[in-house]
């Protein structure tokens, strides 16, 4: 995990136009490597996306897929949140939880699991704070 996810640096990003904030929280968590010396024409949004790190992304969603999915309060979560694409499909809650509306309070629940697994329970702060958002929509 040193290398795929990063939990020093927390997500912040508020308001319906911190589209460019949202973007530098993902590509700080999965350490999506951005070249220093580039020159474009581009917009910064679309350059954001021809830089994405798709492997930086697929690894780090395959991690955290694969530690906790068999993890009852994870189960919950990525079936609430793919319900939110007429899914029930887990993998597909997974990525919905990066999504601009759950990152934030995903980030959390993932620090809490990954860094103090032996508390992390439905009791947890940061799980009962994703789930109620979801009791809410």
């Amino acid at each position: 995990m040193e290398n795929i996810l990063n939990f020093d640096k927390i997500p912040e990003y508020l308001g319906k136009s911190e589209n460019k904030s949202y973007r530098q929280s993902l590509r700080d968590f999965f350490f999506m490597q951005t070249p220093d010396n580039l020159s474009s024409d581009m917009d910064d949004e679309s350059l954001d996306e021809v830089l994405y790190d798709t492997i930086a992304v697929k690894c780090g969603l395959e991690y955290i897929y694969d530690q906790t999915k068999d993890d009852p309060q994870f189960s919950v979560l990525y079936k609430l949140s793919a319900g939110q694409m007429l899914s029930e499909n887990e993998e597909i809650g997974l990525a919905v939880l990066f999504s601009y509306d759950f990152f934030q309070l995903f980030f959390y629940c993932l620090r809490d699991f990954f860094k103090t697994r032996e508390l992390w329970s439905d009791q947890c702060e940061s799980y009962r704070t994703l789930y109620k958002k979801f009791q809410r929509n």
